[in-house]
């Protein structure tokens, strides 16, 4: 077996408990429990019946731990162990296993199994099943990680960050922190914003600040592209337009418009290579109310929805 970290007694086990309804009809497909983050990682438990030669062929009862990490790293590994327990109703009749594990890139990340007679299992007599339904604990501990980035975090705009929040807006009566040099434009530290939905311009927030933390979808798309015209945010603008290049939900009527009012050249150009002839750029134009504002609208725009606070 693989070698792993030495175990830290300091370290905190997380412990869960699943519950398997309808435990009767399991069968060697299997089920998988709810996963549980631990340490950025996700870990579930899968159960199924097994029919093998370590069973001598008998009906058993198989438990796996997984870890189900998707890494594109071919190095990431994480060293964990877990005490597994096919609870009993009576405690000191409880099944219990203990194992410790390398999960690792390439493996199908499974940990050790628990094998238990089936016949057993399901004798009610027996104090393991009741009404049907089984229950497992899994106390898990995770020694070690390495080779995985943490996961992206959605930043609160309402609590201030030390040394990234030097500025504050509000909207709708909230305050909200943020880092005034993505404002340079507006040469103000603190400001008001009328006419704004607060929920739309914190969409543009998480796109200027982290978009991996939430990314775009269709719904929030058109409040954030209008928005970013109307700052003149281009990261954001390069953003959205990368967004709905590669969106499909996207309808190439609405594609054209937002193109077109927003200057998205390199979005046109990819809507425009799905066209074959011109017949089918005047069926899309026929149910598109297509229209580029002005300069001076879209100056009106832009600033139209500040006021100096007091």
């Amino acid at each position: 077996a693989r070698a792993i970290s030495t175990p830290d007694p300091n370290l905190p086990d997380h412990i869960f408990n699943w519950t398997i309804p309808n435990i009767d009809s399991l069968d060697d497909k299997g089920r998988e429990s709810p996963p549980h983050k631990v340490k950025g990682l996700p870990w579930y438990v899968r159960v199924r019946t097994e029919h093998s030669d370590r069973t001598k062929n008998m009906k058993h009862l198989s438990l796996y731990l997984y870890c189900g990490e998707t890494n594109d790293s071919t190095v990431w590994y994480a060293d964990a162990t877990a005490d597994f327990t096919v609870c009993n109703r009576n405690e000191a009749l409880s099944v219990n296993e203990k194992f410790s594990y390398r999960f690792r890139a390439g493996l199908v990340n499974s940990g050790y199994a628990v094998i238990y007679p089936w016949n057993d299992l399901m004798d009610t007599r027996k104090g393991f099943v009741k009404d049907n339904m089984l229950t497992v604990q899994i106390c898990l501990k995770v020694l070690l990680v390495r080779g995985v980035r943490d996961p992206p975090t959605l930043r609160d705009f309402t609590q201030p960050l030390a040394n990234l929040s030097d500025g504050t807006l509000t909207i709708e009566g909230k305050k909200l922190y943020i880092n005034k040099q993505l404002f340079s434009s507006i040469h103000i530290n603190s400001y008001q914003l009328i006419h704004i939905n607060k929920q739309d311009f914190l969409e543009l927030l998480h796109v200027l600040y982290s978009p991996s933390a939430k990314p775009l979808n269709a719904t929030t798309c058109p409040a954030v592209l209008k928005l970013a015209d109307q700052f003149q945010f281009k990261a954001a603008l390069s953003h959205v337009e990368r967004f709905i290049v590669e969106n499909k939900d996207i309808p190439k009527s609405t594609l054209l418009k937002w193109t077109d009012q927003y200057n998205l050249f390199d979005a046109q150009n990819a809507c425009m290579a799905h066209f074959k002839k011109a017949d089918d750029i005047k069926v899309i134009q026929a149910t598109s109310e297509r229209g580029k504002s002005n300069e001076e609208t879209a100056h009106a725009n832009r600033h139209a929805p500040l006021a100096y606070a007091n």
